[in-house]
């Protein structure tokens, strides 16, 4: 017997491995069948051949050789394909790896499995119970300052985020009528619904100086808190609401007095000057004739009555040692500046031009509380006659009915006083 150089199977004198294919040693003997032959031939030589991978004469693959299974059942035959053998290729050798050991089975793991899906369908089961339960009843609102959201997180962990929401018409105000009202009041409530506050200035006849003559938006508007109103502020009239704008205001405790000079500027009594004074013994009040009182009251100021010429842009009239103020009540002249000469006999006067001339008095300024000393017209027979701003030389002292201020005081006053702001006197 032979063995294949190959793959060492045993074989008679064959040319070839009945089992690998490969060549044996030649000899000149026939090759000899081990086993009888089922019938099939070899396709490469027609020699008859046994069940075998390779004929053992050519050397020929039999695999895709059909044997009969039944001589008598050719029809029936079935086809019969021989294993194809290992195939040997030339690989470098690989590194030496270590053999894994083969995991253990875990025995446990159906039964950890099967108490999970068991957990899962009780907790399932719980869920759906309170859902049911709670079905009827309704649900929280949501809270109106935030709402709670999941956002990924770092290595797939989830963190909760806050969002601050806010419902739009909790931040809504509604804009109240501001029309005429003070200011100061206006600011305190915009302030208080959260507003921001837009001042304009503007002249107006009929609302008072400080109050609100418009607004925008308009009362009733609805704003978002932080939003700018703009307020259009009296400044008052520009004009001056009285036939005056210019006053000289005597304030008098006793008979010592304040008078300050005002202007009307921006809608508004501005100080000009201050001036000290003195006035009737017997104070501010209502005036009869003698009663040794100043009259209260607003009244013009009037003619200014001087020895010599004067600063002025009033009307004045150059007295003499002679001019004189009729203070007869029964004379159809009382309360007339008149000259001694025109007088008629028999009436009584107050000797003006005296003072005025003597050194006493720099000038007077007549008050008309009864008539204008020019004329008759207007006068009220014993309401008080003769009655002036005098700028007195020397210290001041309470008068007969009166307002004395300096001789310096008196040239500064004549100075500012001007005939188209129609100047008046304010007693009070």
């Amino acid at each position: 017997m032979k063995r294949c150089p190959r793959c060492g199977s045993e074989q008679a004198d064959h040319l070839f491995c009945s089992k690998c294919g490969a060549k044996l040693d030649e000899t000149n003997a026939p090759p000899v069948d081990v086993r009888p032959s089922d019938g099939n031939k070899c396709p490469g030589c027609g020699a008859a051949v046994g069940n075998w991978t390779f004929c053992n004469r050519c050397g020929a693959s039999l695999r895709d050789t059909v044997r009969t299974q039944d001589k008598n059942a050719t029809q029936n035959a079935e086809v019969y394909t021989p294993p194809m053998p290992p195939v040997q290729k030339i690989m470098p050798p690989a590194p030496e790896v270590q053999p894994v050991p083969p995991k253990p089975k875990n025995t446990q793991t159906p039964v950890i499995v099967t108490a999970i899906v068991a957990a899962a369908v009780v907790i399932a089961a719980v869920v759906l119970v309170i859902l049911m339960i709670n079905s009827d009843k309704p649900s929280p609102a949501p809270s109106e300052s935030s709402a709670v959201s999941e956002v990924s997180g770092t290595e797939g962990t989830t963190a909760p985020v806050t969002q601050v929401t806010s419902d739009p018409k909790a931040d809504l105000v509604t804009m109240p009528v501001c029309r005429n009202l003070p200011l100061a009041d206006v600011k305190k409530q915009l302030t208080a619904l959260g507003l921001r506050i837009e001042e304009k200035y503007a002249f107006s006849g009929d609302i008072k100086k400080g109050n609100i003559i418009s607004q925008n938006p308009d009362g009733a508007a609805q704003l978002k808190k932080g939003d700018t109103v703009t307020l259009y502020i009296s400044k008052g009239s520009e004009t001056s609401p009285y036939e005056y704008s210019q006053k000289l205001t005597v304030t008098a405790s006793g008979s010592s007095a304040k008078a300050v000079l005002y202007e009307w500027k921006d809608g508004d009594w501005s100080q000009v000057a201050a001036y000290n004074a003195t006035v009737g013994k017997n104070g501010i009040g209502n005036t009869t004739e003698g009663s040794a009182t100043s009259p209260k009251g607003v009244h013009r100021l009037g003619v200014v009555l001087c020895s010599q010429a004067v600063s002025t842009n009033l009307n004045y009239y150059r007295v003499t040692g002679d001019t004189c103020v009729v203070d007869d009540t029964s004379s159809s002249y009382y309360n007339c500046i008149l000259e001694r000469s025109f007088i008629p006999s028999g009436t009584h006067y107050d000797n003006i031009g005296n003072g005025l001339t003597n050194g006493t008095t720099y000038a007077t300024i007549y008050i008309e509380h009864n008539g204008s000393g020019l004329s008759s017209a207007g006068v009220v027979r014993g309401n008080g006659s003769a009655i002036g701003v005098r700028g007195q030389y020397g210290s001041l002292s309470p008068t007969l009915g009166d307002v004395d201020i300096s001789a310096g005081d008196m040239q500064d006053l004549l100075a500012r006083l001007d005939a188209n702001k129609h100047p008046v006197i304010e007693l009070k």
